[in-house]
């Protein structure tokens, strides 16, 4: 009986960090689920399409309309990319929010960089991902959420 109770707040705490990326998108999906899966959560039956930048993935679901593009590795999530029109808030960001929103809600980012004509502002998100928000002067354009990178 021991072993159960103190074997539970490590089974909890991993629970908590599996889904940090599915709650914070709010999409029902994370890295590493499989087709299916992304299918039903985002109610697509949306046919994956070849992409050119193994760095993304080699292959995405680009859902146009709603602003979610999801990177499949061997079919599994390796990045899931938010843009306009996505409307929901992810960690309480928001595309089109603004650099000041950004500090005060997620703090100083563990890694800054210009990334294109953009600011890119990235923050872990749990053990194994972190979440990225690109910036320009109108504000946050492009979330996504990316695995940590392996040592």
């Amino acid at each position: 009986m021991n072993r159960i109770l103190t074997a539970l707040p490590v089974f909890f705490g991993a629970l908590l960090l599996c889904c940090a990326a599915r709650a914070a998108t709010g999409l029902g999906i994370e890295l590493g689920d499989d087709v299916s899966s992304v299918r039903q959560a985002l109610q697509t039956e949306m046919p994956e399409e070849t992409e050119m930048s193994p760095a993304m993935g080699s292959s995405v679901i680009h859902l146009r309309t709603r602003g979610i593009w999801v990177f499949l590795t061997a079919g599994k999530v390796a990045t899931i990319r938010l843009d306009a029109p996505y409307a929901a808030a992810v960690n309480g960001i928001r595309i089109g929010d603004g650099y000041g929103k950004l500090m005060s809600t997620m703090g100083q980012p563990k890694f800054a960089f210009p990334f294109g004509n953009l600011q890119a502002f990235t923050y872990p998100l749990d053990g194994s991902s972190y979440i990225r928000f690109d910036l320009d002067e109108d504000g946050v354009q492009i979330i996504y959420i990316l695995p940590a990178r392996k040592k």
